[in-house]
């Protein structure tokens, strides 16, 4: 072996990391590189790669308090704290009436369980003036099932713009009615932003007793509040670098924790599938033998509500 071909292999992996970061990329291990040009399958998640994961707030469905409670059980309590980095709770803080915001000073945070991709949804212990709630939110499907209780909301309610009263908790002595009986109209919207490539969150609420701590056991028997759905829009190069991919022979997977409509609809506007039907969700999967599994993942191409094991 020539003595030399150690020094040679490192300036040519040098100069190939020059190269790239001219176009922006920083290689932080030099034989990234090659391990680089030998791949035919990426694998990529959707938020942040494919989209901007700059959220705005689309759409609000159910009550008027859903805003406000759903920044209750965010990282912003008040402007006291730190700039957030979780794009649903700038987004929710950023709709928030100027009057409302102001309200979350009679609102304090006693426990909280963090956003957990195995429950799809997180919770707050919230405290107000005379009362203690429990607060919720995540992905539909997941609150749906803590929840008793949904207040349907007013027909005339313009869910697109946000009101600048804060509509206090008495709200929830008027009429209430089972959740099961509106789960088709609610999963329909669900669906509806979905196929418009919108994200959808969830929020749901109960009366908490006098502890100042909370489990998980106790997510249950909750009132739906409501439904807010986000726009996050594709990167401007998000066309381009699948077309490019292509090109080079490199195969393009989403993998997602985001409902299968969400995932569809940005696959088809990238061009990578060709109806937003084409995706396959990790309830699937999990029903598949090893075999099957196997031939699914190497034929399909959009893959939804996949969790980390999988």
């Amino acid at each position: 072996i020539p003595e030399a071909l150690p020094l040679v292999t490192t300036i040519s992996f040098s100069r190939g990391a020059l190269r790239m970061a001219r176009d922006k990329v920083v290689v932080r291990r030099l034989s990234a590189i090659e391990d680089l040009g030998s791949i035919e399958i990426l694998c990529t998640d959707k938020t942040g790669t494919i989209t901007e994961n700059k959220l705005t707030v689309s759409e609000i469905f159910g009550s008027p308090q859903t805003l406000f409670w759903a920044v209750t059980a965010s990282s912003f309590l008040g402007e006291r704290e730190r700039q957030s980095n979780n794009s649903f709770d700038i987004a929710l803080w950023q709709k928030l009436a100027k009057k409302e915001k102001g309200d979350l000073g009679d609102c304090q945070k006693l426990a909280e369980i963090p956003f957990d991709p195995g429950r799809r949804l997180s919770s707050a212990l919230i405290k107000t003036k005379d009362k203690k709630f429990l607060v919720a939110k995540g992905a539909p499907e997941n609150i749906f099932k803590i929840c008793q209780v949904y207040p349907v909301p007013p027909r005339n309610y313009n869910s697109k713009t946000v009101t600048e009263q804060w509509y206090g908790v008495q709200q929830f002595s008027e009429e209430k009615k089972n959740l099961a009986e509106n789960l088709t109209e609610l999963n329909n919207w669900v669906y509806q932003q979905g196929v418009a490539g919108k994200r959808v969150l969830a929020v749901a609420i109960k009366e908490a007793g006098a502890a100042d701590k909370y489990e998980v056991k106790d997510e249950t028997e909750m009132t739906l509040l409501g439904l807010i759905s986000f726009v996050d829009p594709l990167k401007k190069d998000a066309k381009r670098a699948v077309n490019l991919a292509k090109k080079l022979g490199v195969e393009i997977k989403i993998l997602t924790g985001d409902a299968k409509e969400v995932a569809g609809a940005v696959a088809y506007q990238t061009k990578l599938i060709k109806k937003p039907s084409q995706v396959i969700t990790g309830e699937e999967l999990s029903k598949l033998s090893p075999e099957e599994f196997k031939k699914v993942v190497e034929k399909e191409k959009v893959f939804a509500r996949v969790s980390p094991e999988q």
